[in-house]
């Protein structure tokens, strides 16, 4: 599977959902941003975070600093159990649009679990951040996302460069010359 170049948003029953993978989430500038500016209101994350000591608190913190920043719940879903020498702990979150966890999953341990989000609440919190505005305006500044135009290149290097020199060979040392070079 390779990198997508598309973030959409998808509309469940009016509600507005980005879904990314994995490590989409951990780039402050990454697909979940793009998503949070198009209008979604929950983004969804699948994820496969390995263990390893303090990644709990870490990850908790990087998402509430994600979910803070878009202004959109932010729902962790993180696979559990092992694969090679990898360990998947869960620890699946749900953080409102402050960034504070209003559900957890449990640790090591498949679990599943409800919770009741208000998306109307994040258009009315969104009005309220003038980062989120910022960001929305500097999206649509056309000198912000200027127009590429690649031009054919077939024949800008044909005959400007020199052919590269024939390889020459190495003299094999003999014995005395090989140990003192």
């Amino acid at each position: 599977f390779g990198q997508g170049e598309r973030f959409p948003v998808l509309d469940l029953g009016g509600v507005k959902i980005g879904v990314s993978i994995c490590e989409d989430i951990w780039y402050a500038a990454g697909p979940p941003q793009v998503q949070a500016l198009a209008g979604a209101e929950v983004l969804v994350n699948l994820s496969a975070s390995p263990f390893h000591a303090g990644k709990r608190r870490y990850r908790e913190q990087m998402l509430a600093t994600r979910a803070g920043d878009t202004g959109a719940y932010v729902v962790f879903c993180n696979l559990v159990g092992g694969q090679d020498e990898l360990v998947f702990d869960g620890n699946s979150l749900v953080l409102d649009t402050d960034g504070q966890v209003v559900a957890r999953g449990a640790s090591m341990a498949e679990d599943v679990f409800c919770v009741d989000l208000r998306p109307d609440e994040v258009l009315r919190d969104r009005l309220l951040d003038p980062r989120i505005r910022k960001a929305r305006l500097m999206r649509q500044d056309p000198a912000l996302s200027p127009e590429l135009v690649l031009e054919p290149v077939a024949d800008l290097h044909a005959g400007a460069l020199d052919p590269l020199p024939e390889r020459v060979e190495p003299t094999p040392l003999d014995g005395s010359a090989e140990i003192w070079a």
